[in-house]
């Protein structure tokens, strides 16, 4: 293995954002290790490549297929009105995450369940319950704005290196709480799924 460190992520604004510089970076003093891997398409032809590895094309239909099947979920009404429905177990999931609060034991035993038995619907999550995805998306836009007002805050002043980490860290953590909680919690139902179902759920 080798070691690779990690300088920077940059970070654009459109022409007449908050911030007048265009360009801005939020840099993470992280080291990683990078394992190296054979590269074992250098000795395969073009046509056994191109079996192994998704083109733009199957990208595309990929997309069309998932957004097809995400507008079939959204057509249930039952899942809809249903108290521990798919959408109202993911929601409340969810709005629970934005409290920092745990799923209630009712909820997660939902969860579960759809995660096991309606694994179709796994990934679509910001397709086929819209307003997560919505409000992932909002979550998202004001967390870049947050840390690149914080940026322009720190600009021209005096301030230690380890300590605008710490605020660029704090800001960025501040919005994306919710959905990397809501992600744990999507994951463990994922692992419970790929069990053998006897793990108890209490």
């Amino acid at each position: 293995t080798k070691k690779r460190r990690l300088s920077s992520y940059e970070l654009s604004t459109d022409e007449g954002a908050a911030c007048q510089n265009p360009r801005k970076r939020v840099r993470f003093c992280v080291e990683h290790e990078i394992q190296q891997v054979n590269n074992i398409s250098s000795s395969m032809l073009d046509s056994d490549t191109d079996d192994i590895w998704w083109q733009r094309q199957d990208l595309r239909t990929i997309k069309l297929h998932a957004k097809t099947l995400s507008n079939a979920i959204l057509e249930q009404k039952t899942l809809a009105t249903h108290p521990f429905g798919y959408r109202n177990v993911l929601q409340r999931t969810y709005a629970r995450c934005l409290h920092d609060k745990l799923p209630s034991c009712d909820d997660k035993k939902g969860l579960f369940m759809w995660v096991s038995k309606g694994h179709s619907r796994r990934g679509l999550e910001r397709w086929s319950v819209p307003t997560i995805g919505r409000h992932r998306q909002t979550r998202r836009e004001d967390m870049l704005h947050g840390i690149l007002n914080a940026q322009a805050s720190m600009k021209g002043i005096d301030v230690d290196s380890d300590l605008k980490a710490k605020i660029l860290k704090e800001t960025s953590e501040r919005f994306s709480k919710a959905s990397k909680q809501f992600a744990a919690f999507l994951g463990e139902a994922d692992a419970y799924a790929a069990s053998d179902s006897s793990v108890d759920v209490n």
